[in-house]
């Protein structure tokens, strides 16, 4: 479901081909912030669909979601396992379906840190082998 309202400014929110945010277009959609780029809010959509990501974000924390990405995704191999280890994810931040693109700043920085711990990779990894 699209945001109808930038949770910085409190704008209201459109949808627009990704060439308006990187000046060269992927074929496309995003939804900002209705006063981008003075309010630099927004999320890119799936593709073929006007269906966001995930949540709007300014750069800190779309940077953030993109660090825990970065730190999760060496973690899983095929989609079962990317399952499993998002399913990890839900039970330790006590959420019924955890996703980064939903994450804000915090929460991606307390996954990469997370991640970053012995015990934890260890859990993963162990989660990941089992059937």
């Amino acid at each position: 479901m699209t945001q109808t309202k930038c949770p910085d400014c409190g704008s209201p929110t459109k949808v627009v081909d990704d060439e308006e945010i990187y000046g060269v277009s992927y074929g496309r959609k995003a939804v900002v912030c209705s006063r981008f780029p003075g309010c630099n809010t927004y999320v890119g959509c799936h593709k073929d669909s006007v269906e966001p990501l995930g949540t709007l974000a300014d750069r800190k924390t779309r940077e953030m979601r993109r660090a825990a990405h970065n730190a999760l995704d060496s973690h899983w191999r095929t989609p079962q396992q990317r399952r499993k280890a998002y399913a990890l994810l839900s039970e330790h931040f006590g959420v019924p379906d955890f996703h980064i693109g939903t994450s804000n700043a915090e929460e991606c920085e307390e996954l990469c840190s997370l991640l970053a711990t012995p015990k934890f990779r260890r859990s993963i990894a162990k989660a990941l082998r089992k059937n």
